[in-house]
């Protein structure tokens, strides 16, 4: 046995009287050594536990024992009850500050538990408002522009409207003089002359006779505007003669001189 051994064996009953090695470890430390090997014993000290003063104890006890505060939200001003972990109001973790943002509960399904979550799950939909108030301009400006072309076409001279209104009321003019004004159909209508507010019509019509034949007249209709009122007036006598088709020269000059045709300047 070697003089390291022994002072190894030493050092192994001196750590076992003084209680850091019991019985069990120190055989089997001493076996090893015997054995030819040479493990380092591995002690580990043991530090002391650190205790509270009764005073400190007492503090810690109450303040764990304290009732628990629901917490208020950082966001908007929230509170709820002590279990609540998130802001019902406005989806804000309770206890983060208040750039933290909503916090979006789902469920095991994947459906939205509140208000923050539906809105995430559901994609906003486009709002109907700038269509409806594009809809009703559109229909206010067509309005505002009928209404002043309708204005200026009868204030124009000439006016293509006055035109149009000046035919129709010459066909009406044409049934009142005809035998079987609803066996009538008219072929064409045109302006022939015009010099505002007089305007001369000319229309070809196909229509019954008293003996129920029916057959082609033709007639030249003067009519003039009411530039005060924009109504149409008429020679009750005068303003209705029939015509050639085409109409001819003296025809046209005929109805002039009949419905007090103006001059030409």
């Amino acid at each position: 046995m070697t003089d390291d051994l022994i002072d190894k064996l030493k050092k192994l009953g001196e750590l076992r009287d003084s209680g850091v090695l019991d019985q069990t470890e120190f055989e089997a430390m001493k076996k090893s050594l015997l054995a030819g090997l040479t493990p380092a014993p591995n002690v580990e000290r043991e530090e002391p536990v650190a205790t509270l003063p009764n005073e400190a104890v007492s503090a810690t006890a109450t303040v764990s024992d304290a009732p628990k505060k629901p917490l208020e939200c950082a966001k908007c001003g929230w509170s709820g009850t002590v279990n609540d972990t998130v802001c019902e109001f406005c989806g804000t973790e309770l206890g983060q500050p208040a750039d933290a943002g909503p916090k979006y509960i789902l469920d095991a399904s994947g459906n939205p538990q509140n208000a923050q979550a539906a809105a995430m799950k559901s994609p906003q939909q486009p709002s109907k408002l700038p269509a409806v108030l594009t809809f009703m301009l559109i229909v206010a400006l067509a309005i505002w522009g009928g209404i002043s072309l309708i204005s200026s076409g009868h204030n124009e001279q000439g006016g293509f409207l006055d035109e149009g209104a000046a035919m129709v009321d010459a066909q009406q003019l044409i049934e009142a003089r005809l035998k079987d004004p609803s066996s009538a159909t008219f072929l064409k209508k045109d302006i022939v002359a015009k010099q505002h507010p007089f305007y001369m019509v000319h229309c070809s019509v196909d229509a019954a006779n008293s003996f129920g034949a029916k057959g082609r007249i033709n007639f030249l209709v003067v009519i003039e505007i009411d530039n005060k009122s924009g109504a149409f007036k008429y020679d009750k006598n005068n303003c209705v003669q029939k015509s050639s088709d085409p109409p001819t020269i003296a025809e046209i000059s005929s109805m002039k001189a009949l419905n007090s045709w103006p001059l030409a300047k």
